[in-house]
């Protein structure tokens, strides 16, 4: 299972693997939402055909803020990438 890690900071999406840098693009500044639940891998205020994501999660985490790529790269190597 290889580490990855989507950081979004102002306008930019960055993909990291193995705690490094290794894709990024452009996204929205603002995303504004007036939900007041979520779910991984599917949407549960859709009403449509069932959505479903196929996959195991090890380790998932949510930040308030941005990690820097420093913050990323401590936590790969704190722990993550020990797995």
């Amino acid at each position: 299972m290889v580490p990855r890690l989507g950081v979004k900071q102002r306008d930019k999406l960055t993909l990291y693997v193995d705690g490094q840098a290794r894709s990024s693009a452009q996204a929205p500044l603002l995303v504004l939402a007036g939900a007041k639940d979520f779910a991984v891998g599917g949407n549960p205020n859709y009403t449509g055909a069932p959505e479903f994501l196929a996959a195991r999660f090890a380790d998932l985490r949510f930040y308030a803020l941005a990690l820097s790529a420093e913050e990323v790269k401590q936590s790969y190597e704190a722990g993550c990438g020990k797995r």
